[in-house]
């Protein structure tokens, strides 16, 4: 395929979502004109990661979840790095502008908003009965919360190495 019908193309937070990387960054790819310029950013590795795999294992929640995709992407099983993304993009044909990865972390206002954040976005949710929701997701934000602590001011932190790319199709 010579071009597709854009000319800039940004993703924010949703490649982290893909079992097959590769396969979404060909159909951008697909998507942009020559010339096209690409915008993403993701997680990487993530205590998110670890808190659903700990809770989703835990007795209580695990007979629910026998059959549930934790969504658990490439890059945080295969430990990633900047560097697996740019030969990725290199090798469909992405012309490298920026590609970093670095830790970020976010101070959130309130347990409760932790809380919803994490909940919210988690694919177990739907495989629960009503009943054990609320303490899916207390136990969830613990699960989570244990590896990355507090604030000086007790407010809860969420610490996650994030990707940066920026490419260009060559014309």
């Amino acid at each position: 395929m010579d071009g597709g019908n854009y000319t800039k193309l940004i993703s924010i937070h949703c490649f982290n979502w893909l079992k097959d990387q590769k396969t979404g960054f060909q159909a951008a790819y697909d998507l942009l004109k020559p010339g096209g310029e690409a915008a993403f950013l993701f997680g990487l590795q993530s205590p998110y990661y670890d808190g659903i795999i700990e809770t989703g294992n835990h007795p209580k929640y695990n007979s629910y979840l026998k059959d549930a995709d934790y969504c658990i992407p490439e890059s945080y099983r295969d430990n990633y790095d900047s560097s697996n993304y740019k030969k990725m993009l290199e090798d469909i044909g992405f012309q490298i502008v920026h590609c970093m990865d670095e830790i970020k972390e976010d101070i959130l206002p309130s347990d409760q908003e932790f809380k919803d954040i994490f909940y919210s976005v988690c694919p177990l949710v739907k495989h629960l009965p009503e009943h054990l929701k609320e303490e899916f997701k207390n136990d969830l934000f613990e699960n989570i919360l244990k590896h990355n602590g507090r604030s000086k001011a007790g407010l809860p932190i969420h610490r996650c190495r994030k990707v940066e790319i920026f490419v260009r199709k060559e014309k």
